[in-house]
């Protein structure tokens, strides 16, 4: 598939993985992590039904999505390479392509930054009478700007169109706001799928899971390679360390050193621990520790630089399930508002 913008190919994206009989398996973004060779495309596979004359199968396809001028230089790079039936490139010719594939990106985002500028800084040129100066002043100011500042602005702008957007709508897609993030968790976090608010390639997560068994979890996150990740451990490992912070957060950084080496690009938040009830307390005094364990986890992210987020305020009896611990269906918007806005998404 071939669009005009990036950000053109990740909007296409999410009404795709959007669809409810189409199940995203994997997706590779080249786009924000380019091939050494300076390859930039973003890859999903998918399991999408296929009709026979008396069945219907899933079958696993791959979509390709880039713009036209990393559509152009992929060409070009094929051409050149597969063609030619050669075994590589001299060194300075691989250089060479990747100088012009970075070149390339630049032009994308500075081409998009012009028409993001303008739309957002000359809203009146549906009027009669336009004065194009601001415009132009607007499209030099961008040229001086480097391509990483462009993409942040940009993915500014359309964050804020897209909240706006729904906000005036009255519902927000959390499939979609999330379709690039993951929750990674346990059976709290497991309910996201249940009661159909995120799509099941953005949750991770497994009943009874603790930090010292997520190597299959991190591997899992690692293939779908998500822009974020949010946390939110800790309710099984406050049983599991019987009160010993120390050990928890121990544990709670190995998986957080895992994660970056992964995926060092990801942004990572983490969740601090749901309260239970206060009969849950009284059961297993364990729990009443709880303000403890956040604390602790606070901390480690304050040195690690790892955004927090306390979500005690968000809780109350109401909210209960009758085991004092999981949550009724009508929580989990709160929770999802509360990490979209957190994060930007």
């Amino acid at each position: 598939m071939i669009c005009c913008f990036p950000k053109d190919i990740y909007t296409l994206a999410e009404k795709i993985c959007e669809q409810d009989d189409i199940r995203l398996i994997e997706r590779k973004d080249y786009i924000k992590n380019p091939k050494p060779n300076g390859y930039r495309s973003l890859h999903l596979i998918l399991e999408v039904p296929v009709f026979f004359m008396n069945e219907k199968k899933p079958m696993k396809v791959e979509v390709q999505m880039r713009t036209i001028a990393m559509d152009f230089w992929a060409s070009i790079e094929h051409k050149l390479y597969y063609k030619k039936q050669t075994d590589g490139f001299p060194d300075s010719v691989s250089e060479d392509l990747g100088i012009c594939a970075e070149q390339l990106h630049t032009i994308d985002m500075k081409v998009l930054a012009a028409v993001t500028l303008i739309a957002e800084g000359i809203s009146y040129f549906s009027a009669e009478t336009v004065d194009t100066k601001e415009g132009l002043a607007i499209i030099k100011a961008a040229e001086k700007e480097n391509v990483k500042d462009i993409e942040k602005k940009i993915n500014k702008l359309d964050k804020k169109d897209k909240l706006e957007s729904q906000e005036a709508s009255g519902e927000i897609n959390y499939k979609s706001l999330f379709s690039s993030s993951v929750v990674m968790g346990d059976s709290i976090s497991e309910a996201f799928t249940e009661y159909d608010l995120l799509n099941a390639s953005s949750v991770v997560a497994k009943i009874g899971v603790e930090l010292d068994e997520l190597d299959d979890q991190i591997k899992t996150v690692a293939d779908i390679n998500p822009q974020v990740i949010f946390l939110s451990y800790g309710m099984n490992d406050v049983i599991a360390t019987n009160g010993d912070t120390d050990l928890f957060i121990k544990e709670y950084k190995a998986v957080i050193d895992q994660l970056r080496k992964k995926l060092p690009d990801t942004t990572l938040y983490v969740n601090s621990i749901f309260p239970v009830s206060a009969a849950k307390q009284e059961e297993k005094p364990v729990f009443q520790k709880i303000p403890e364990y956040n604390a602790a986890l606070q901390k480690m992210c304050d040195e690690n630089q790892i955004a927090f987020l306390d979500n005690t305020s968000l809780v109350s009896d109401t909210y209960y399930e009758e085991d004092g611990i999981h949550f009724k269906a009508d929580f989990y918007p709160i929770w999802l508002k509360r990490m979209a806005e957190v994060a930007t998404l």
